[in-house]
């Protein structure tokens, strides 16, 4: 499980994907903007976060991370794109489109022993959603493995965070969620814990 495809190059998306390059994982990172793309490729930083310049030039050089638009072949998906708040009449929902279009992205590529982990921010009951929207688009795979893992950290400080926050990882197979506990660990030093979709969500 060392190939790794990471949707969404922005202050979530990149820092993950700088981080599993620093720990030795090949890293595909995927972003609809081009201007994204060809920044990453050319190893200049298009968002400012301090200790993110150093480890892209280093990522970029070793061949650990490269960037394209379309989807790519990978043992884990991880999914970071945003989540806007739209207004729906007089209230405020989550836009889930963005993450809609990764789980199109991601079917198209996926192959039995994958996995896919959503950290984008979302509603109680997405996760299920998604797993539902992918066996639309893959009835081929008996049982996509699909967990959510919430993203804690705050911008200024990503780095650090990423790798000393605790972390929730739900899901509803012990299997995937013991496979996904132990590839945290390999980058995280803060606790891992596992329960259900909707608690993590919540």
């Amino acid at each position: 499980m060392n190939n790794i495809s990471v949707y969404g190059l922005g202050y979530i998306g990149l820092p993950t994907a700088l981080l599993l390059a620093d720990n030795n994982y090949n890293v595909i990172g995927i972003d609809i903007d081009e201007v994204v793309v060809d920044s990453v490729n050319m190893a200049q930083l298009h968002i400012a976060e301090k200790g993110l310049n150093d480890l892209l030039l280093k990522a970029v050089k070793e061949n650990k991370l490269s960037a394209q638009i379309s989807a790519s072949i990978a043992d884990i998906h991880i999914i970071c794109v945003p989540t806007p708040f739209t207004k729906d009449e007089d209230d405020l929902k989550s836009d889930m489109s963005y993450v809609e279009a990764a789980i199109i992205s991601i079917a198209s590529v996926y192959r039995e022993d994958d996995v896919i982990i959503l950290e984008s921010t979302v509603p109680v009951g997405a996760t299920e959603k998604m797993q539902q929207l992918f066996k639309k688009q893959r009835p081929d795979i008996n049982n996509v493995q699909i967990v959510y893992c919430p993203e804690r950290v705050l911008p200024g400080n990503l780095l650090y965070e990423l790798r000393t926050n605790d972390r929730i990882i739900g899901g509803n197979a012990q299997i995937t969620l013991d496979k996904v506990r132990t590839f945290y660990k390999n980058f995280v030093n803060g606790e891992i814990y596992t329960t259900d979709f909707k608690t993590a969500e919540l």
